[in-house]
């Protein structure tokens, strides 16, 4: 197939990787080495409880106490208060931490999150962070639309639990978890700049091939 929402051998470009590789993506540059493995690990580790209570795998004690470290515990409660505020849980979840290879587009990406978001058809990607540079998240998510369009007319697998059609997504949001609880939801144009994302790419490939 064309187009697969699992997570394949692939060498084709993540979206992340293009818009780095290119120059458009703003991260914080006086972390060692070893900082930034901890961040990554952070992340990674958040990433994972939330794909588990996604599924319905994440157990908790009574009184809610919990193995979550107390590193991402926070933000884990902050991601919970999202949910309960925006109705985004059960059914108003479509996909958690999708996988979309494109061959035809020529790239690939992980979007964490899609379904609707106070009832409104969304593309959601989770941020451990207090900011985000709107430059690097907005061709983030331009890229994470472009695939979920891509995908959504061709691969039964992504389809099969929908009732809205491939273009049904109406907003794009970068939401941040506070290790203090709180959370910020930050919307973002994304279809606006797939053109700008698709240069990217462009450029990506002539830097890669010459």
């Amino acid at each position: 197939a064309a187009v697969t929402t699992q997570a394949p051998t692939s060498t084709l470009p993540r979206v992340t990787e293009i818009i780095a590789r290119v120059g458009l993506a703003t991260y914080p540059s006086r972390l060692t080495d070893d900082e930034r493995a901890w961040y990554m690990a952070r992340g990674q580790a958040l990433h994972e409880a939330i794909a588990l209570d996604a599924e319905g795998l994440l157990e908790f004690n009574a009184d809610r106490s919990d193995l979550l470290h107390p590193e991402i515990a926070g933000a884990f409660r902050a991601y919970e208060q999202f949910c309960w505020d925006t109705g985004h849980h059960g059914d108003a979840i479509w996909h958690s931490e999708l996988e979309i290879v494109s061959e035809r587009l020529g790239f690939q990406g992980h979007l964490d999150r899609v379904g609707l978001v106070s009832g409104v058809p969304s593309i959601v990607d989770w941020k451990m962070a207090a900011a985000v540079h709107e430059r690097t998240v907005t061709l983030q998510l331009a890229g994470y639309d472009m695939l979920y369009d891509d995908a959504l007319p061709r691969d039964p697998d992504v389809h099969r639990d929908f009732t809205v059609p491939a273009r049904a997504v109406q907003q794009h949001l970068v939401v941040l978890l506070r290790p203090d609880g709180t959370y910020k939801p930050l919307p973002v144009r994304a279809r606006e700049h797939r053109q700008i994302f698709l240069a990217a790419l462009v450029v990506y490939q002539a830097l890669t091939n010459w």
